[in-house]
């Protein structure tokens, strides 16, 4: 989705695209980041929630966790 914005953006700018092109293309751009964030949390969630119930769960499960979010966050 990203190479596919850069596209358009290049192609909008040299006149062969319009700026709806150009918006749809943002539009799928954002929502395809956003499926991902969604799918990185549930997995995330998912991982913790497996670890608790089996018992396991510690305090270095937890800051790998977090340093997973931190490194999300922040790439």
């Amino acid at each position: 989705a990203k190479l596919s914005l850069e596209g358009t953006r290049k192609g909008y700018e040299v006149g062969t695209r319009s700026i709806i092109d150009l918006l749809h293309t943002a539009t799928d751009y954002v929502r395809a980041e956003q499926d991902y964030n969604v799918a990185f949390y549930n997995q995330v969630i998912a991982r913790v929630q497996l670890k608790a119930a089996s018992g396991q769960i510690n305090m270095a499960d937890l800051q790998a966790i977090n340093a997973l979010l931190v490194k999300n966050v922040n790439p």
